[in-house]
């Protein structure tokens, strides 16, 4: 049987091959690390000097390293993550033409100033998580190729994707539609490899937690000079197995991957014996990267999940929002999962499936949630449309990535009455029917802006558009400050520290009295504003060490590093637009009325589709609230540790028969239509009246809302 190792060269030979024809390629590879894989191509690439290489990889796999030897490389060649890339694409347009590029002459273009060479190969090893970032650099890669390509005939651009799932021909489908009848090569390396995670190893099947852990720490005891490494999917078993090690004298480095966060495996020990204390792994939620190849270790412990996991939030059709709520693990996850098996160099390999036995956890057709179809989907469609002026074919162009047709046609009629996307855009130049193109529905200013942050924000198009929409330069930087809060979550951010009952309304003056630059009647209308002023009160307090409400609020202080980080790089997009806005350094960033109501009214529009009404039915009835475009009914988390618990919901209801206020972190409990949120912000009726008055004037606003997708 043909080895992997020699398929590839076969097919990098007629790759490469001067006379070769090929331009578009997909190689499918196993679901384990195949070592050397890209820097095997690249040294096949520099036996032909006059084609830069490019390889770009996922953020995780980036982490972890690619194995590519560029430090010595003759000819250069550059390693990119698809951000980086789309970027690079971005920059190669031509400001002033429509499906118009820049044209780099070589190597020397690309240095000076990053203009992609004419004569280029490029190979993206593909994100299984599929973010928005991922599948639009693939979509603006596609259509530079084949535009440089038709440019000259001595024009030479191939472009490979590699990837082990299953369901990855994105190239093949973008190809079709972009130049019907151009051939995209195909090789399937994973049919050369291993086909058996489970070759060697031990199988356990149908044991419960209890016994997988006396199962282990029974090894442990009995041969405490063998090193080990325990790898588990399972949260429950995790916390199971540190009680049945003991204190903590009994396992040794624990390493806790959350929600794919790769960081932490970056970095892992050798397989010493360390007095029979394990490694310990903890992966928690999917983690979209092929498997690692573990230092030598003497055994491993492999226990693989069945359940549900935690991630990024997703769309939910029961409520037409986006939620947060646990998933099951998808066929692709558990196939990786198993493949941790594959361990060279470790002798003795144990696997633990669940309760139900190893072909139940195999045995499942869950597909993997993609982030350009939940959390992202906004953000991805509206840069789809966006490259429109590219020649894309936005509309087929989304479909290669998002399936589910309801929830993208969903999303677009949203985006749509929101004024972020519109039908009507300008026409390609060379149109002899002058047929307008989706576009951006925003001006040149706020359109900049827009794209700059989407990527930052991780293409929640609400965020992007908050800091996009016109304002004054004080209502700028706080929508700034708030859009980094939102971002990373305000619950997570400030939270409130138990406190006597006799005190509590002595105690909510005091917080509120200590929201730095944000006034006491505005900090109790909602977790937004509460949550602002204590950010900006602990980036003071933090700086001179004094805190004088240590005692009643929690802060966060890494999380607000992060936020402050985040601001910073939304304030470099600002500049590069060339958009005003307060330096928070050295000017005033008190909010007054003129700047609390533009930031009111840009956070309405921004959040529209995620805009409550709240009123009291009857006399000692609870407060009943639900989103205006569905009418699903929402219940506030107004738990005494929440921030929720300060908001004055009386004064705000005595003023109006019936209050309005957006939600951003929103949950499914589960049920039919219930939603669950721990923020809320109030939003004058007035402002609300502002916007239906604009955009469906004489309108029932709840029937403009509502874009009548059924599910």
């Amino acid at each position: 049987m043909a080895t992997i190792t020699s398929e590839l060269e076969r097919f990098l030979d007629f790759w490469c091959h001067p006379k070769s024809e090929a331009r578009f390629g997909h190689i499918q590879i196993p679901p384990y690390r195949i070592g050397g894989l890209l820097e095997t191509m690249r040294q096949h690439f520099q036996t032909s000097k006059s084609h830069m290489p490019f390889f770009v990889i996922p953020d995780g796999e980036m982490k972890i390293g690619a194995g590519l030897n560029l430090e010595n490389d003759e000819f250069p060649s550059e390693l990119m993550s698809f951000t980086k890339l789309l970027s690079v694409l971005r920059n190669n347009r031509s400001p002033s033409d429509y499906d118009d590029w820049k044209v780099g002459y070589g190597v020397e273009d690309w240095n000076a100033g990053e203009v992609l060479p004419r004569r280029s190969i490029f190979v993206l090893q593909l994100d299984p998580a599929v973010p928005a970032d991922c599948a639009l650099a693939l979509i603006g890669l596609v259509n530079w190729t084949l535009w440089v390509n038709r440019l000259d005939q001595n024009n030479r651009v191939q472009l490979l994707t590699i990837s082990a799932e299953k369901d990855s021909d994105f190239l093949s489908r973008l190809v079709s539609v972009a130049a019907p009848g151009t051939q995209v090569v195909n090789l399937d390396l994973a049919v050369h490899g291993e086909q058996d995670p489970q070759s060697g190893a031990i199988v356990y099947d149908t044991i419960d937690n209890a016994g997988k852990v006396a199962n282990i720490v029974a090894s442990i005891r009995n041969n405490p000079e063998v090193s080990r490494v325990i790898v588990t999917f399972d949260k429950g078993f995790y916390d199971e197995l540190r009680t049945g090690l003991g204190d903590g004298s009994g396992h040794g480095e624990e390493i806790h991957c959350l929600s794919g966060d790769v960081s932490n495996l970056t970095n892992l020990r050798t397989g010493e014996v360390a007095d029979g204390k394990p490694l310990l792994i903890m992966i928690d939620g999917e983690l979209p990267i092929l498997p690692l190849e573990l230092p030598s270790f003497d055994e491993l412990y492999l226990v693989l999940s069945d359940g549900k996991v935690t991630g990024p939030p997703l769309w939910d059709n029961a409520t037409a929002q986006i939620v947060m709520r646990p998933r099951n693990t998808s066929r692709d996850d558990r196939r990786l999962q198993i493949w941790w098996a594959r361990q060279p160099s470790i002798r003795d390999r144990h696997i633990f499936a669940t309760g139900r036995g190893l072909p139940a956890v195999m045995e499942n057709s869950y597909v993997r949630k993609r982030l350009v179809e939940n959390s992202q989907l906004g953000g991805f469609i509206a840069a789809v449309i966006d490259m429109s002026s590219w020649g894309v074919n936005s509309s087929k162009a989304i479909t290669c990535f998002a399936r589910f047709a309801r929830q993208v046609d969903d999303m677009r009629r949203r985006l749509t009455i929101q004024a972020v996307i519109t039908n009507k855009g300008p026409p390609l130049p060379e149109d002899e029917f002058n047929r307008p193109l989706p576009a951006l529905a925003l001006s040149e200013e706020e359109a900049n802006v827009f794209r700059g942050v989407l990527s930052l924000v991780d293409y929640d198009h609400r965020l992007a558009l908050l800091v996009a929409l016109e304002a004054e330069p004080g209502a700028r930087s706080t929508k700034v400050e708030i859009a980094a809060i939102l971002k990373h979550g305000p619950g997570k951010l400030v939270g409130r520290l138990p406190s006597s009952g006799k005190r509590e309304q002595r105690n909510i003056e005091r917080m509120l009295q200590g929201c730095q630059d944000v006034n006491q009647a505005l900090s109790s209308t909602g977790s937004i504003w509460f949550t602002l002023g204590q950010f900006r009160r602990a980036r003071l307090r933090h700086d001179d060490g004094s805190d004088d409400l240590h005692n009643l609020v929690y802060i966060n202080q890494p999380l607000v590093t992060d936020v402050d980080t985040l601001i910073e790089e939304i304030n470099s997009v600002l500049r590069k637009a060339g958009v005003d806005f307060r330096d928070r350094n050295t000017d005033s960033l008190a909010i007054g009325q003129e700047e609390e109501c533009q930031v009111q009214r840009d956070l309405a529009r921004a959040y529209i589709y995620q805009l409550a009404v709240s009123h009291f039915p009857g006399p000692g009835q609870r407060m009943v609230h639900r989103f205006l475009s569905t009418m699903n009914p929402c219940i506030l988390a107004r738990d005494p540790k929440s921030v929720m618990s300060i908001i004055d919901f009386y004064t705000l209801i005595s003023q109006d028969e019936a209050v309005f206020g957006i939600c951003h972190g929103i949950s499914s409990l589960g049920t039919e239509d219930s939603i669950l949120s721990k923020d809320w912000t109030w939003i004058p009726g007035q402002v609300v009246a502002n916007w239906r008055y604009e955009n469906a004037p004489g309108k029932n606003i709840c029937e403009v809302l509502n874009t009548g997708a059924q599910y």
